[in-house]
Order: structure tokens, then C-alpha cells, then sequence
């Protein structure tokens, strides 16, 4: 129980060190990994799951949950489920229209989403959702599902479904139709697709089991890549396209140069735990942020790419863990996570930073942080270490005439900043120490006074 509390306190100190720096000097988040506010369905999320989050033009985010579709505004989440109209309670995926409309892709077919409509209107107006299903391959076949939307530079709308690929067209009576594609290189093979994008070179990309298809619609050339299988996939800021593995085939994240419209892609590099990812299976999710970070969501955790890395030096770093499915940034550059079981993170772009590594005390946790002049922050750790940082990185002494620092756990540490002079608790009683006019020069210096219960302290 005292272990426990000690950690608990040692945490506390961490945290604490997190927002005061942040508030103190305004930090950039690329070095962050606590979530700023967290929304579950205690909040109104219409289910912990989270299979994909959307922004569109009017800064709306919506969330594909397990149990319906959720908007949220900024302040609260309006939901749709079943009992509105919807075929399914698990939603996969949304893409806006551009005429205020909406397709939602669900477990039991394709939905024509109308916010204006009326929930299961039975009076002839407008209804709020219209279900349009895959037709059977078979007289006994019934398939129904409608997984990822993607709208095309060119207008045309693209969907993986349980037929396969499909290209979405719309009548002129508002009536949606399925065209299976039957692209040479996939017929017959009975796959089941995954995620889908487009490149700078107008085709589409998508996985399956037995890799990656990059399929040209104008032409119908399509090149398969063995390598990945596409779990999830990107296209970063030099038309390169990341590609996530699964579980048993092709693990590890796939890095593929894109050198031409009528060429196959090239691997360029796989990555892995090695490289500092949390897992090489079930990359759920990966996202190309505004400012053209890189950003892989993984079932244990959140990576980012670190591309000015060195040799030496991992080209990844883990933000954080948690059981990612989805990824997505609002108007604002802050960052959503979706969740399998807890709901949605939102980390704030101008937010946290977490000092850790050779960053780090190199003896015990965190115990105390007190201000300086200037932007000093002085931070101590639960040995007797003391550490200034100076606004970009720490310098450390060791109080050598100390034999314990501590004297318990949650102490606080003091400094006369009118004077000059140091106070620091120990396990001998409350040292104070003279002015110094470099910080190194304190590690020399012995105390003034050491001050105990005969002095009355307590």
C-alpha cells in the first residue's frame, strides 16, 4: 500500500510538471501524450467504440460508432441510431455530398443521410435516412455490408463493400446504384477488401488479404503489392504511401515509393517494434496531420513518424497507448483518437509535453517543481538531484553533501527568490544554503544552517 502511494504521488508530480511547462512557455504538442479531455458516452457519445471519425466543410466532427452516428459540435454530440432509421447499429464510415447530404456506410447497406429529413417519416416528407442495398450475387446470397467511402477527385464516389470495389452512381430520381469493378488481377479470388484511398496519380489504392491492389480506373492497370496488406493507409507529403499490416500476413508498417502513374510502387522500407512502433500487427488507422505529420494508429498505441531522425536514433516515438481504431484532426489541428472500448481522445495542438529519456531525473521520479526567474523551472527528483531547465533543455547537479534528500514523500522544496538563497527539506532537517552565482556552483557549496525540531520545526 505505501509502494502504491508513492507511485501515485510520483505520477502526480509528473502531471504536474506537464502543465505547468505547457502554461509556462506555450509548447508545441508534438512531444505530448495525455489526452486534454476524453468523451464517452457519459458525455453523449452514442457508443465507446469508435470506427471512424469525420470532419466536414462546416467544422462538424461525426463519429462511426458501434451504435450509431454521432455529431458533435464543439460543445455537445447530436446522435442517430436505429431508432431513427438506420439499418445498422454499427456505422463505418461517412463522406459529406456537398448539397448538406450525406453517405453513411453501415453493416446492412449503403445510406442516403439527410439532417433536414424526418426520423422514420411516415407523412410523405423527406425522410432522414434512405437504405440502399447491394444486390445478391445469388438467389440465396444476401450480402449487405458497406465499409469505406471515398470521393474521388473527379466526383465519382468509390466504396469497399462485401461484393468487393465498387463504383457508387447516383439516379436521377435520387436512387443509388452498386457497380462492382471486376478488376482483372482480383476476379474470382473471393477477397475481402480493406481500406481505400487515392493517390496523386488519381488511383486507388486498397487492401486485402493478399496485399495491396493499386488499381487505375481510366485504364484498368492495376499492380499488386504482396508486401503489406493494407490494413490502413496514407499518402504523406511526398506522394509516398504508408501501408499498415495485420496480424499474421506481412506485419510491420510498409513505406512504398510512388515513382510514376504507370509504374508499380517500390518498397522503401518496412518498420517495426525496433523502430520504435508498440506493435508490428493491427494498425488500425493512419493519418496525415495539416502540417504533414505522420501518424499511426496502432491496437496498443499512437506513433509518430520522427523524420529529421538521425542514424541512431528511432524514427519513431510512441505519443501514447491506448486500443486505437480511428484517427482524424479538426479545423482547429487538434487531434481526435477513437477508441475500441473508450470512447474518443481530442489532444489539443498547443498543449502538453512529456520530458522524458535522457530528458529525464536520472535517479527516481519527479518530486517537486518550483519557478525561477526568468522562464527557470527548477524540478527535484526523489534522490538528490536538482534540475534547472532553461526554456529548451535540463541541466542537473547533485547536492553531494546531502546523504539523504528526502524525508518522506510530497515534501515541497523552497527558494528564497528575494535573497537568493536555497531551501531544500532532508532527512537531517531543513537546509538552507547561500546564494550562488552559477547554478553548477551549488553542488560545491555546503549549507548555511540545517534546521530541525530543536529549531522548531515540527
Amino acid at each position: 500500500m505505501q509502494l502504491k502511494a508513492k507511485r501515485i504521488l510520483i505520477n502526480s508530480f509528473r502531471v504536474a510538471l506537464l502543465i505547468f511547462l505547457s502554461f509556462l512557455f506555450g509548447t508545441d504538442a508534438r512531444a505530448g501524450k495525455i489526452p486534454f479531455k476524453s468523451y464517452t458516452t457519459a458525455e453523449g457519445l452514442a457508443h465507446d467504440r469508435v470506427n471512424r471519425i469525420v470532419r466536414d466543410s462546416r467544422g462538424f466532427l461525426w463519429f462511426c460508432t458501434g451504435e450509431g452516428l454521432s455529431r458533435f459540435d464543439g460543445y455537445e454530440f447530436k446522435n442517430y441510431t436505429q431508432a431513427d432509421g438506420l439499418p445498422h447499429r454499427n456505422v463505418n464510415d461517412l463522406l459529406e455530398l456537398g448539397d448538406g447530404a450525406y453517405l453513411v456506410s453501415t453493416d446492412d447497406g449503403l445510406v442516403f443521410f439527410d439532417p433536414r429529413g424526418t426520423a422514420n417519416s411516415q407523412s410523405g416528407e423527406p425522410p432522414l435516412f434512405r437504405t440502399f442495398r447491394l444486390p445478391p450475387e445469388t438467389p440465396d446470397e444476401r450480402p449487405s455490408g458497406v465499409s469505406n467511402l471515398l470521393k474521388a477527385r473527379n466526383g465519382q464516389i468509390w466504396a469497399i463493400t462485401s461484393l468487393g470495389l465498387c463504383r457508387l452512381l447516383r439516379a436521377e430520381d435520387g436512387e443509388w446504384r452498386f457497380e462492382k469493378i471486376e478488376g482483372e488481377a482480383w476476379r474470382g479470388k473471393n477477397l475481402e477488401l480493406l481500406e481505400l484511398i487515392e493517390d496523386r496519380f488519381d488511383r486507388l489504392w486498397f487492401g486485402s488479404q493478399v496485399g495491396v491492389f493499386v488499381f487505375n480506373p481510366a485504364s484498368g492497370e492495376t499492380f499488386l503489392l504482396p508486401e503489406s496488406i493494407g490494413l490502413s493507409l496514407v499518402e504523406d507529403e511526398q506522394g509516398r504511401i504508408w501501408s499498415g499490416g495485420g496480424v499474421e500476413k506481412a506485419p510491420g508498417l510498409y513505406l512504398f515509393d510512388v515513382p510514376g502513374a504507370a509504374v508499380s510502387p517500390v518498397l522503401q522500407r518496412r518498420f517495426t517494434t525496433a523502430d520504435g512502433l508498440t506493435d508490428t500487427v493491427w494498425f488500425n488507422a493512419m493519418l496525415k496531420t495539416s502540417d504533414g505529420r505522420i501518424l499511426a494508429g496502432i491496437a496498443n498505441g499512437l506513433c509518430e513518424f520522427l523524420p529529421e531522425a538521425k542514424a541512431g536514433e528511432l524514427p519513431f516515438r510512441v505519443l501514447f497507448t491506448t486500443d486505437i481504431v480511428s484517427l482524424a484532426e479538426d479545423s482547429g489541428g487538434n487531434l481526435w483518437v477513437g477508441t475500441a472500448t473508450r470512447g474518443a481522445f481530442k489532444l489539443i495542438r498547443r498543449g502538453f509535453v512529456l520530458y522524458q529519456a535522457k530528458e529525464q531525473p536520472p535517479y527516481g521520479g519527479v518530486t517537486s517543481i518550483f519557478a525561477g526567474g526568468g522562464n527557470e523551472v527548477f524540478v527535484t527528483s526523489s534522490h538528490r538531484d536538482l534540475l534547472r531547465f532553461d526554456g529548451e533543455k535540463f541541466s542537473v547537479i547533485r547536492l553531494d553533501n546531502i546523504k539523504s534528500r528526502s524525508w518522506g514523500w510530497g515534501q515541497l522544496d523552497l527558494r528564497a527568490r528575494a535573497d537568493g538563497e536555497w531551501w531544500f527539506p532532508t532527512s537531517a532537517g531543513l537546509a538552507r544554503y547561500p546564494a550562488v552565482k552559477n547554478f553548477e556552483d551549488l553542488a560545491r557549496t555546503p549549507p548555511k544552517n540545517i534546521y530541525t525540531r530543536r529549531d522548531g520545526l515540527f
